[in-house]
């Protein structure tokens, strides 16, 4: 500061929700005691907001890494769902189909396209569809299972989610058990 020739100096941190995460710094090389009680508080609001602009942008650039983490997970999940030699068949709550693998795809004789969106039943055949139904029944995550309403009430939506999730899920692997040669 001497060598500098500096006779007065103000700094205040730059807050992040009472988190420091620098400081602002002013100096004056012609006036000793330049900055007041004033000078101060300015610089300090001035800190407050820099600094939650910085959060922020460090904030974004995270959010940035991890939707390009998720996207890279997707496309990861998306190669192995379409590669694999099963037929797996991915459908909506409403039983609707999302997605066709390509052995599903052979194994029906339509383009995941053409699919999307038709209800499994017109897609599997009255035959199938019931074998499949069965086989969810039979399933050890049936509807009797504990594990298939979440802690039991059946009321939730969290509930509504599982017994969703659960019924896919046995779907898939009645539809793997029945339609292998």
């Amino acid at each position: 500061i001497i060598s500098y020739g500096i006779r007065s100096v103000l700094c205040a941190p730059l807050r992040a929700h009472d988190k420091v995460v620098g400081v602002v710094y002013l100096d004056h090389r012609l006036e000793v005691s330049r900055f007041f009680e004033r000078e101060l508080r300015t610089l300090e609001a001035v800190g407050k907001q820099a600094g939650i602009a910085i959060e922020n942008a460090r904030l974004y650039g995270d959010l940035g890494q991890h939707a390009r983490e998720i996207a890279r997970l997707k496309a990861h999940q998306d190669n192995i769902f379409h590669s694999v030699a099963t037929a797996i068949m991915d459908l909506d709550l409403q039983g609707r189909v999302v997605s066709l693998n390509r052995a599903a795809e052979q194994l029906f004789g339509i383009s995941e396209a053409d699919a999307r969106g038709r209800s499994y039943p017109l897609l599997c055949g009255d035959v199938l569809s019931a074998r499949l139904l069965r086989g969810f029944m039979a399933h050890p995550f049936g509807p009797a299972s504990p594990r298939l309403h979440g802690r039991g009430r059946g009321n939730s939506e969290r509930d509504d989610y599982d017994q969703s999730a659960s019924e896919w899920h046995r779907s898939a692997f009645t539809l793997r058990r029945h339609a292998a040669p």
